[in-house]
């Protein structure tokens, strides 16, 4: 049975950070949780092993992640950031 789950991503960085999901979960939704915290929710099968994927937020007008897939934007006060997602292919 699949649910919808939300993962915070933590901001900021330079850099992709990893968040632990299920395996084979797909993203749908890129935003702010009521709290304002940044946040990817996804469709998963909670009893999937738990597998790495990276996520990297940039602004306008940063440079985009070559091997990053667009999730979304979100607006956040005067900015609006972009999410980008790079799977991490599972070892083992």
């Amino acid at each position: 049975m699949h649910r919808m789950f939300k993962f915070e991503i933590p901001f900021p960085s330079d850099d992709f950070v990893t968040v632990h999901v299920p395996n084979r979960a797909v993203v749908r939704h890129f935003g702010r949780d009521p709290r304002g915290v940044l946040c990817v929710w996804a469709e998963v099968d909670p009893g999937e092993r738990l597998i790495a994927t990276e996520f990297k937020i940039i602004g306008t007008g940063h440079e985009v992640p070559h091997d990053g897939r667009y999730i979304g934007s979100v607006l956040q006060g005067p900015f609006i950031w972009h999410c980008y997602q790079r799977i991490v292919i599972p070892t083992g």
